[in-house]
């Protein structure tokens, strides 16, 4: 697998210098807003979630059994937590993520491969990436359809597509609107988009079979009641550490069925969150 350089990135990126620190930044850039102390919060978050740290090892498990052609690029990585934990792995990887305050927290956490511009503004070139991680940024995008065909005409032949993305129209709720979803998704509607844009489905399944019940109650029910939930940081902090001892017990044991299963290319029928693999599918 070919390692990321100066030289590689400026062969297939038209719009990108590099700084000081080493982040390639975009010549020209568009306006992109972002929210305050948003990220700086998530990597609070990330270094103590149990949700956090499960996708992370549910996507690393899922690189490793559909391996990708080459380095991947996790568009929209924020912090770079999934970076992180790819390159840990031995998975060359660039996170592309717009937010210097997410850039910062990145370069703190020792990611030397950065381009701190959105995709677009990158400027990369037709068939020129090897592989792509959209990990919970999918249900951020109004347009899905065409913001995956224009990923699609950037990976190479045979490029692959990670998603993650979280499940069930039934479960969206106030936490969704703050967090800027457009909506949520089942197996059937992210790998239908996924189709209609070019990719063949190589892998789908679900994770988190345990919190479709928890989101329903503490958060879909209170929602469609009209209850009004704050979105206090402390409160969040709770939602993301594990339970009581025993409650503990039976996520650890759920959650490496599940990666157990990711390893076997086996299919959990529900979940919290839908995790795909595609390939694009070009004549």
């Amino acid at each position: 697998m070919p390692s990321v350089t100066s030289h590689s990135l400026d062969a297939i990126a038209d719009n990108l210098t590099q700084d000081a620190d080493g982040v390639w930044r975009p010549t020209d850039r568009s306006a992109v807003s972002f929210p305050v102390d948003g990220n700086v919060r998530n990597a609070k978050l990330e270094e103590m979630s149990f949700w956090f740290r499960h996708r992370s090892r549910c996507i690393v498990e899922a690189v490793r059994t559909w391996p990708p052609p080459g380095w991947i690029f996790d568009i929209g990585g924020g912090t770079g937590f999934v970076s992180q934990a790819l390159v840990n792995a031995g998975f060359d990887t660039v996170l592309v993520e717009p937010d210097p305050e997410a850039v910062h927290v990145a370069l703190d956490r020792g990611l030397t491969r950065i381009v701190g511009a959105t995709f677009h503004d990158a400027g990369f070139k037709p068939r020129s990436v090897p592989a792509a991680g959209l990990f919970d940024v999918l249900e951020h995008i109004e347009d899905d359809h065409a913001f995956l065909g224009s990923i699609g005409d950037l990976l190479v032949d045979e490029g692959r597509l990670y998603i993650t993305v979280p499940a069930y129209n039934l479960l969206y709720s106030n936490e969704d609107t703050r967090a800027g979803h457009f909506r949520r998704y089942t197996i059937k509607s992210v790998t239908g988009k996924l189709r209609s844009a070019g990719f063949r489905i190589e892998y789908a399944t679900y994770v988190f079979q345990l919190l479709p019940i928890p989101i329903l109650l503490f958060r879909t029910i209170p929602t469609r009641l009209g209850i009004r939930r704050h979105s206090e940081f402390g409160r969040i902090q709770q939602e993301h550490r594990a339970p009581s001892r025993l409650m503990g017990a039976l996520m650890t044991r759920t959650f490496q069925r599940e990666l157990t299963a990711i390893r076997n290319k086996h299919r959990c029928l529900f979940g919290g969150t839908c995790l795909v693999v595609a390939q694009v599918d070009r004549p």
